[in-house]
């Protein structure tokens, strides 16, 4: 799932484009991409889900084609036909379907608390992570997540609590230079066809970031 969210993305803006060039080409263009959302809808991955919707959303909204935004309701009428993503996609506000990530997040702030410059050290979480669980579990919830804690499960906590506050600036500076570089280059762009791989690049970024 999460590898067609990523393909999706970055494929997103060449098949508009490609979509463009007359009737053969549409029908191919929607082929390809019905193909690999279908593979994406029934992976069951609500991260990769809510990754592509995140791209999905910057491409349109950002990048005026707005009108794409009409295969939104569609795709939720689809989810609703499908008695199991409409389970899935309900189950995202489910609390005891995350409750276990919660902890692996509380545990990576805490250390991110305690060692806030350099973080507690490359590898270490899984090393420490039963430490810094949430007091009020028992010992066969400790056991259960800290046995399936080998990281956080969030990049983000992962890099702070790890590396520090310095390392996640790093990232978020690489972060704004490759958004500022592509946005630069699509400006200044005159082939339609390049622009639209800076799209993709930019789509699929956005799509991994969320």
């Amino acid at each position: 799932g999460n590898y067609q969210a990523l393909v999706l993305s970055f494929l997103l803006p060449i098949l508009v484009y490609i979509a463009r060039k007359g009737r053969l080409y549409f029908a191919g263009a929607l082929f390809l991409f019905s193909s690999i959302f279908g593979g994406l809808l029934f992976s069951f991955t609500r991260g990769a889900w809510l990754g592509f919707l995140s791209a999905f959303l910057w491409f349109c909204i950002f990048k005026k084609n707005r009108i794409l935004l009409l295969l939104i309701p569609i795709c939720f009428v689809i989810c609703l036909l499908s008695s199991d993503l409409k389970t899935r996609f309900i189950s995202t506000t489910d609390k005891s379907s995350h409750g276990e990530r919660e902890c692996m997040w509380s545990a990576g702030l805490a250390m991110f608390k305690e060692y806030p410059i350099f973080g507690i050290g490359l590898n270490n979480y899984e090393r420490y992570v039963r430490k810094y669980l949430p007091d009020n579990l028992s010992p066969s919830e400790e056991d259960s997540i800290a046995n399936r804690a080998c990281h956080s499960h969030s990049n983000y906590i992962q890099l702070l609590s790890e590396r520090g506050i310095l390392a996640f600036l790093g990232f978020l500076f690489v972060l704004a230079i490759f958004l500022w570089q592509t946005e630069s280059l699509l400006k200044t762009s005159t082939d339609e066809f390049n622009s639209s791989i800076l799209l993709g690049g930019q789509s699929a970024v956005i799509c991994f970031l969320t």
